[in-house]
């Protein structure tokens, strides 16, 4: 017996090749498919420059240390306004493996507007279709006998918010020519005027009137109505205290019937109201996702000017957030995009790179976004990189760098009390994987503590190590 023990260096899929001759000169070959994977965890590093007229910024090698140098990539975006670099947050949300009513909403709401963002189109126009046309049946099997929508399917509990943001979507993307059912979509507003407008919620409410006034279903006495018992309850007067997105979804609603002084009130105060947390059930928010949709909504249609200079503002804010953040969830990642969307508006110009110039040498007027991120890879090397701003008016370099940490990949437990065995199925006793044999088998229990008292949602995330098979 020949045992050969093969060591993963670097990440690689190739094939091993074996050749026996026997003693009578018959030969057997044989070819194995060998896939070497990376078992870190790729990080994401952000970074927006303000690019003013004339004035060169360096782009430090600091913001790929530790990362490994073959695993590095680098992407950017040039914009008049402050921005996100949004390859980097659909790259995101494309990776999402779980398929419930808010990841697939919230990974299919983008794509919507990708002609706005023409640089960063993955599988081009056929390919962003087939996932838009793909999420639609698949938000569309998770409707509910009553019309609202189910977590996964086929269930038959509808979700409250969720199916107010499905339903958000599904209007948009009939609206852009996409194939929606009628009946599905019809009865989805019908169950949000029945049910979901009536709610105790403000945020049920909120996103139920408007809905209902983009469809034209809209009671006017009703969403004014909801307005003054907002004010009222903002007065100190008893009630339930609105979010900013409460505020800001009348604000579009009223925008949608025509009544500006009402919708300009609504913006006006959900710009004043700052509500802080990580992050809410009722209506999947936190303080970044909040910033980024009321942004989003105040821009909607052809707002004033100091409507959109607030919205502006809050914008800034939203993406001065997202920068700093650990990590993003999926609402904050489409929200963000949405918002993005909005601020670059439909014409937006998507070649500014032109106007820059790298160590003093200028990028062509074709393709400048490319040479741009080639030139940055120069950081990885330890080398700093000079930019200059061409223009006569501020541009604004929103920076992406992924890469995996050569820092050795640790357990993170989120604060939870998580244990792990594994018994040897045979023997049913207590082991350790680094003594297995080959045809051995293996139960992995993972035990979590359950609060009661507790909202929780958990991924529960084991990789698999190399060399084993899930029976």
């Amino acid at each position: 017996r020949l045992h050969n023990f093969i060591s993963g260096r670097t990440p690689l899929s190739t094939t091993i090749n074996l050749q026996i001759t026997d003693p009578g000169g018959a030969v057997r070959r044989y070819d194995w498919r060998l896939t070497v994977q990376e078992t870190r965890l790729r990080q994401h590093r952000s970074r927006m420059l303000q690019l003013l007229p004339g004035v060169p910024v360096t782009v430090d090698p600091e913001l790929v240390s530790r990362l490994l140098p073959g695993s590095v990539t680098i992407t950017s975006q040039v914009s008049r306004t402050p921005a996100l670099d949004i390859k980097w947050l659909l790259d995101e949300l494309d990776r999402y493996p779980f398929g419930c009513l808010e990841q697939t909403t919230s990974r299919a709401f983008p794509l919507l507007y990708l002609d706005a963002f023409k640089s960063t189109t993955k599988g081009g126009s056929a390919g962003i279709r087939e996932r838009i046309n793909d999420a639609i049946l698949r938000i569309e099997s998770m409707q509910t006998s009553f019309g609202a929508f189910a977590l996964w399917p086929h269930q038959n509990k509808g979700e409250m918010w969720l199916t107010a943001y499905a339903t958000h979507f599904l209007i948009e993307a009939r609206e852009r020519g996409f194939d929606v059912h009628h009946s599905a979509l019809a009865n989805a507003l019908s169950w949000i005027e029945r049910k979901l407008r009536h709610s105790k919620c403000l945020d049920h409410q909120a996103y139920a009137l408007y809905l209902l006034a983009r469809e034209g279903k809209i009671d006017v006495g009703t969403l004014r109505y909801t307005l003054d018992q907002v004010k009222r309850s903002l007065a100190g007067q008893p009630g339930e205290k609105p979010g900013m997105v409460v505020l800001a979804q009348l604000g579009a609603a009223f925008r949608l019937i025509g009544d500006e002084v009402r919708s300009k009130e609504a913006f006006s105060l959900a710009t004043d109201t700052r509500m802080s947390y990580a992050w809410n059930r009722i209506n999947y928010g936190s303080t970044l996702r909040d910033l980024a949709a009321v942004s989003a909504f105040m821009q909607e249609g052809n707002g004033t000017g100091e409507i959109r200079a607030r919205a502006i503002n809050i914008a800034r804010e939203a993406i001065h957030q997202a920068l700093v953040a650990d990590s993003l969830s999926t609402q904050e990642k489409s929200w963000l995009i949405l918002m993005s969307h909005r601020l670059q508006g439909q014409k937006s110009d998507t070649n500014l790179a032109r106007f820059l110039t790298v160590e003093e040498r200028a990028l062509p007027e074709s393709g400048a976004t490319a040479m741009l991120n080639s030139s940055l890879k120069s950081i990885v090397s330890g080398s700093p990189v000079l930019i200059t701003n061409t223009d006569s008016k501020p541009l604004y370099l929103a920076l992406t760098v992924s890469g995996v940490d050569q820092r050795p990949q640790v357990n993170t437990f989120n604060d939870l009390d998580l244990t792990k065995t594994i018994r040897n199925l045979a023997s049913g006793q207590f082991t350790s994987l680094a003594t297995a044999g080959q045809g051995e088998m293996f139960v992995v229990t993972l035990r979590i503590p359950i609060n009661s008292e507790r909202d929780m949602e958990l991924s529960l995330i084991d990789l698999l190590p190399a060399g084993f098979e899930i029976e």
